[in-house]
């Protein structure tokens, strides 16, 4: 690896990572950054092998992602990571995904996602210097730029009756910094408002750390946000005109997430998704649905936002 430059790798889209609309969403795109990252760390240059070895790791704090295309299978992609800031112990980087198959028009996803370094204590420890001399040396690696787009929408199963070599779906691009989460004491809205769903960890939604893994929570809030759609208990009871649908909305595939992390879900806990759909200033619906994840009376362990075109 060149370390003044992105690390790189290439690799190819699998059928079982598709979701019901025949392409890849945004946990699978979360899978492959992590993927990234986890090799990311085993090179030499970083200088994390030796701690690495004695049980350190790093965990995710904060992931912003937005979908520019959807792809299906067998698809090649290049996936990128650049560092953008290496504090104590924390560290922040830029991930892009592109198609490899052409020459324009390549770009799939971008994302950026802050890590924690934690020690074999599971609490906060620093980050080695090699790799804040490697984030210096990344401040000179290009930002990403995102062509503006307008969403072509999904084609119907009898427009497109084959799963093999499926239309490209385009995502509107609006970049990564309007995203905002609520505050974590944010009010959650009159229950007129909320959809509330509860699980228990399964062991299959634990990670090779023993908790849940950091797209797992995303997969989480979008179970809620369908389940939702699908009862249709996100209603508004209040009289005035609406000119969507928030239950249509709630069953529509995403394409921009933010999700911060807060505290670890483990093996067997009761679990409460709490998710509503915003409304702006002038109350008109909006296209942006807040989540909560929560376990009994404690602080949310872990908030997101979803959007959708």
């Amino acid at each position: 690896m060149n370390v003044s430059e992105a690390f790189r790798r290439t690799i190819t889209t699998r059928g079982y990572e598709l979701d019901t609309t025949r392409s890849v969403a945004i946990p699978v795109v979360m899978n492959y950054l992590e993927h990234l990252r986890w090799e990311v760390m085993q090179e030499p240059e970083l200088g994390l092998t030796a701690s690495l070895e004695r049980g350190h790791f790093f965990v995710v704090g904060q992931q912003d992602v937005e979908l520019v295309r959807r792809v299906g299978m067998g698809v090649p992609l290049e996936v990128s990571l650049a560092m953008r800031k290496v504090g104590r112990s924390r560290v922040v980087v830029d991930h892009t995904i592109r198609r490899v198959d052409r020459d324009k028009d390549t770009m799939v996803a971008h994302a950026q996602v802050t890590g924690m370094w934690m020690g074999p204590n599971r609490r906060l420890a620093r980050v080695p210097d090699a790799l804040r001399e490697i984030g210096r040396r990344h401040e000179e690696v290009a930002r990403v730029e995102v062509e503006p787009l307008q969403a072509s929408g999904f084609p119907t199963r009898e427009e497109a009756p084959s799963f093999i070599d499926r239309p490209e779906v385009t995502h509107r691009t609006r970049g990564l910094d309007h995203l905002r989460l609520p505050e974590l004491t944010a009010e959650i809205p009159s229950s007129r408002h909320v959809y509330r769903h509860r699980l228990v960890v399964r062991p299959s939604d634990l990670d090779i750390f023993e908790h849940v893994n950091a797209s797992t929570y995303l997969q989480f809030f979008e179970d809620a946000r369908h389940l939702a759609g699908s009862s249709g208990e996100l209603t508004w009871s209040d009289g005035k005109d609406r000119d969507v649908d928030p239950c249509k909305l709630a069953l529509t595939p995403h394409a921009r997430a933010s999700v911060s992390y807060h505290r670890e879900a483990l093996l067997g806990d009761s679990l409460e998704v709490v998710c509503w759909l915003e409304e702006d200033e002038a109350e008109h619906i909006a296209d942006r649905f807040q989540f909560l994840l929560l376990r009994g009376d404690e602080a949310p362990l872990c908030r997101g936002s979803v959007e959708v075109d």
